[in-house]
């Protein structure tokens, strides 16, 4: 937490962070999700959780529960159970061999459905309806290191086991990540990307202000990236200003453009810009923040088919 204590527009940051412990109640909906689409034979989970009544994945559930598809799913077991400290399931390796619309109604014990799940279209071997998958991401995430809640791995882990996302990118505001975080965030990534199930970006936020161009999502595509800030209000580290070069500022305002994503392994690289139109002021004389507020501000992303 921050304090403008005088009205200044002078910010400090507090010594001592308040706290609010979030404790979830019993469960007061239920939610079964699926993905969005999947081709024939193609693996997929089924998500289940029990969610209190502000939306908070309840670790109250405890019973036996039986899933009832509209359509045969291989490897859908007859029941499966939560019991008390568990916040949500999955069921994984599901798969469909005929192409259609699936969905799942989750019932209790006493066979009351409790929810059903979102559709699921199993497409045909050779994707004509439709080229592209869906996927579901949290692009934009933040924990306690920046202005979030809780630490980074239990964001990391709350995307992917309780709302059941495909992929994420911590995005911490540039000002406020230390070296020392910086190289815990690629850790945390390199540990928890799994290509083909879980996507996890490095990256962070670009805070500049709105005479700057505003905030930009910064997402690289493998770890051990620079970070270039756009303030060090709360951090003292100016290492990458004094290593930063022409070719450098270059790199990363090729490395923010739009452009048709291309393949490398599993995750995916944007191409480089042209070689830039001579300048009547030397690249290297160029302050990082006019060049940044050129930067497109939207990232469109395709996460890597399973293999």
């Amino acid at each position: 937490m921050l304090v403008d204590a005088f009205a200044t527009c002078d910010y400090v940051e507090l010594p001592v962070q308040p706290t609010i412990a979030i404790v979830a109640g019993p469960p007061a909906t239920w939610k079964a999700v699926l993905p969005t689409l999947r081709r024939v034979g193609e693996r997929f989970r089924l998500g289940f959780k029990g969610e209190d009544q502000w939306g908070n994945p309840s670790d109250q559930v405890e019973g036996l529960f039986s899933p009832r598809a509209n359509r045969p799913i291989r490897g859908l077991p007859e029941t499966f159970s939560m019991r008390c400290g568990e916040h949500a399931t999955s069921i994984e390796g599901l798969s469909v061999a005929e192409p259609g619309d699936l969905l799942v109604e989750v019932l209790d014990a006493r066979g009351k459905v409790l929810c059903a799940s979102n559709p699921l279209r199993i497409a045909s071997l050779d994707m004509t309806e439709a080229p592209l998958r869906s996927y579901w991401c949290d692009l934009h995430g933040q924990s306690e290191e920046t202005i979030g809640t809780n630490s980074a791995r239990e964001l990391i882990e709350f995307a992917r086991d309780r709302a059941f996302v495909d992929g994420m990118s911590h995005q911490g505001n540039d000002f406020q990540i230390t070296t020392a975080f910086w190289n815990e965030l690629n850790d945390l990534t390199r540990e928890y990307n799994e290509d083909g199930s879980f996507i996890i970006f490095p990256g962070y936020e670009w805070s500049g202000n709105t005479g700057l161009g505003g905030d930009r999502n910064v997402l690289f595509m493998r770890e051990a990236q620079q970070i270039h800030r756009s303030s060090h209000a709360l951090v003292d580290d100016h290492a990458e200003v004094r290593s930063t070069t022409a070719a450098v500022r270059l790199s990363l305002v090729s490395a923010l453009a739009i452009g048709p994503p291309r393949r490398e392994s599993s995750r995916l690289l944007l191409p480089p810009l042209a070689p830039p139109a001579p300048r009547t002021v030397a690249p290297e004389r160029r302050p990082l923040p006019a060049i940044l507020s050129r930067v497109a501000r939207t990232f469109t992303s395709y996460l890597p088919a399973p293999s």
